[in-house]
């Protein structure tokens, strides 16, 4: 009888979390090519520890923190904190918190504040071509409000962002090569 006191609340919150989930949450959408094509590029290089190099010097250098890092799975992810202050989003806040003031509603204005950026970055020897490393990157952004409450989250599928970071990645893999 103990057993089943105690499995019963796993078997409740087993439940509870299958009952939340998507019909098949591994389904492709119509855009997971798009995706995967704006997130990956081929580099040449000649080992994996270069990549790995390069890609953890590049992190440094712009801001984030290594979280964690595993060369045999090729696999790092990094975050940092950036301010979410956007300066017409507080205006139009305390505009209408102004007005809302002369309607005597107790109206306070949240104003985003931190957002938490996450890239997680995959190296793996390329399929098709033997002499090089295909590099799967992705970027997700939390933003909190001022007073900590979740204002919006999600993967990030900005082409200049990519575009900017693999840019940084050639010529970081560059220097690495030249040992600069």
């Amino acid at each position: 009888m103990e057993l089943l006191y105690q499995t019963a609340p796993v078997v409740f919150i087993a439940f509870f979390l299958t009952a939340c989930l998507p019909a098949n949450p591994l389904a492709l959408t119509p855009t997971t090519l798009g995706d995967r094509q704006l997130q990956s590029r081929f580099y040449s290089a000649k080992d994996e520890g270069q990549m790995l190099a390069a890609m953890v010097a590049l992190l440094q250098d712009t801001g984030y923190t290594i979280d964690a890092a595993h060369k045999k799975l090729g696999l790092i992810s990094a975050s940092k904190i950036a301010s979410a202050i956007n300066a017409k989003d507080v205006a139009g806040k305390m505009f209408l918190g102004f007005l809302s003031s002369l309607t005597s509603s107790s109206h306070v204005a949240s104003f985003e504040h931190k957002q938490y950026i996450r890239i997680s970055i995959v190296s793996r020897p390329s399929k098709r071509d033997k002499s090089g490393f295909v590099v799967r990157t992705t970027f997700q952004r939390v933003i909190r409000n001022l007073d900590g409450s979740l204002s919006r989250a999600g993967v990030l599928n900005d082409e200049e962002l990519y575009n900017d970071f693999y840019n940084k990645l050639s010529k970081a893999l560059f220097i690495e090569a030249k040992r600069i």
